[in-house]
């Protein structure tokens, strides 16, 4: 009944590397192929915004690749940009492929031609936290330690700017 002969939307989320870069990424070795990487306001450096981008290729291992990487005391001052707060509200929170209850999906093959084993339940981050919470947890943990570090008791814009949103 709601079948169509179109091609599904190709709108990705905003965890994309090719939206953050303005061009095509598909693989980790696109994103070393690019000559000039975002910035991201200046709070990044080229290295770690090309392992930020590759990290985002990889969808079902992204969010504790991406919360171990703002972990680190050099990186947490990046989630001071709205970009990156953004990139990283939607690495957490976008559910990815739904897979109903019951199904299992393998792939025949390796590397498999689509995405579609790689679908989940309850969403990305409720499986992470069932099948391997102790990264995640660590990795928040850091973070949040990370953040009350740089809040010295007063105002300043280093710490305004990142310790509200984490």
């Amino acid at each position: 009944l709601f079948k169509s002969s179109r091609p599904r939307s190709t709108v990705r989320g905003g965890a994309d590397a090719s939206s953050l870069c303005g061009c095509r990424i598909e693989s980790e070795e696109d994103v070393l192929h690019i000559r000039e990487l975002p910035n991201f306001d200046g709070r990044l450096t080229q290295s770690n915004s090309e392992l930020l981008l590759s990290y985002l290729t990889v969808p079902y291992i992204r969010i504790p690749l991406v919360l171990n990487f703002f972990a680190a005391p050099e990186n947490l001052s990046a989630l001071c940009s709205p970009t990156i707060q953004r990139v990283f509200d939607c690495v957490l929170f976008e559910p990815g492929l739904w897979l109903p209850p019951g199904e299992l999906v393998q792939p025949e093959t390796v590397p498999a031609p689509d995405r579609a084993h790689l679908a989940t339940p309850c969403g990305l981050l409720f499986n992470e936290l069932q099948c391997s919470p102790q990264g995640i947890v660590a990795s928040l943990l850091n973070l949040l330690n990370h953040a009350i570090e740089l809040d010295t008791g007063r105002w300043t814009e280093r710490a305004a700017a990142a310790n509200p949103f984490v």
